[in-house]
């Protein structure tokens, strides 16, 4: 949809893309997420407002580094993925509360309890297991799994096991969750990658079932690649008893300090937290509106399928058991 308000900026192996159109001055956003879909919703911002934006992609821990080293002009807006990296960043001084446009219509669990940041989406975090399997049944069965070579999970430092980890913490208190992560990690079949390559490893029979986050599996069966959705039709998402809880994250967003449009990003802050934005945010993407359930906002093909239950601590709560969580890693975060 031609839009003569928007620029963009998507860096992708250190290349910048601009598009044909531009605007002397306009918002700069951020964003963890690709052009596929974060271009879709800025358009759709400037053609209900008239602002010009532009966007610049930052992967892995790219946003956190350069807001930390401070070497670049200041986004006025970013979009994060995990509770856990904007966290890092309000510690670290850089964020500006969100006004409270933003966060009136924001379940307070879904958003820090200081207003420096607050969810448009959130994921679940649980198990990948074959379609005729009832195993795991719980957290405590994944310890039994890992014993017997025979769970997969990405190394454990990455920023979604610490989330998980954290999650775990509060529901388990620290010796049991740390003695948790030590049998888990020590005792995990090593599949070198991300979730992706996880899931595979449980469709190739090396794993019983692996510990991802649900969209990898929902994206593959929606895929138009045959091998994916292959793989998809054979595997199911979530513990066997629906009751059980999932761990919940989120995709934040937050206002830095120092950038040259704060009034605007207030704007931009207060239409990205709005139901419908939210609603196609979340269908991009294969995650859920925060509303979700109990507004029942159409989904990305298949997630209404998943009878998930979201369980405490919300994302909210997780960077109070932060630190605790943390004695488990020996090196610092991976993004």
């Amino acid at each position: 949809m031609p839009c003569r308000f928007l620029t963009v900026f998507a860096l992708t192996l250190g290349m910048y893309a601009p598009s044909a159109w531009s605007d002397s001055d306009p918002l700069l956003v951020w964003s963890y997420r690709g052009g596929e879909v974060i271009e879709p919703l800025l358009e759709a911002f400037t053609e209900q407002t008239g602002l010009a934006v532009e966007y610049r992609v930052l992967g892995g821990d790219g946003i956190v580094e350069a807001l930390i080293e401070g070497t670049e002009q200041k986004p006025d807006l970013i979009l994060v993925v995990d509770a856990l990296r904007v966290d890092t960043l309000q510690r670290a001084g850089l964020l500006r509360p969100l006004p409270q446009e933003a966060l009136a219509g924001v379940d307070p669990k879904w958003r820090d309890s200081k207003d420096y940041w607050s969810g448009i989406a959130w994921r679940a975090r649980s198990v990948v297991r074959r379609a005729d399997s009832e195993h795991p049944a719980d957290v405590d069965a994944l310890t039994d799994l890992a014993r017997n070579g025979q769970l997969c999970i990405r190394p454990g430092a990455h920023v979604y096991n610490r989330g998980w980890l954290t999650w775990l913490v509060a529901n388990r208190g620290v010796d049991a969750s740390l003695a948790w992560a030590t049998t888990v990690f020590d005792h995990r079949v090593e599949v070198p990658g991300g979730d992706r390559d996880q899931i595979r490893a449980v469709a190739n029979g090396l794993c019983t079932a692996a510990l991802v986050n649900h969209y990898y599996l929902m994206r593959w069966a929606a895929s138009d690649d045959p091998e994916e959705r292959a793989i998809a039709e054979n595997l199911v998402f979530g513990w066997p008893d629906s009751s059980t809880p999932v761990a919940v994250n989120i995709t934040a967003i937050a206002l830095p300090k120092g950038g040259r449009h704060p009034a605007l990003a207030d704007r931009l802050a207060a239409w990205l937290t709005r139901p419908e934005a939210q609603a196609m945010y979340a269908a991009s993407v294969f995650e859920f509106p925060l509303d979700w359930p109990q507004q029942q906002t159409p989904l990305a093909t298949g997630l209404e399928a998943l009878d998930l239950k979201p369980g405490e601590p919300w994302p909210r709560d997780l960077p109070a058991h932060r630190d605790a969580a943390e004695t488990f890693f020996a090196e610092p975060p991976v993004m």
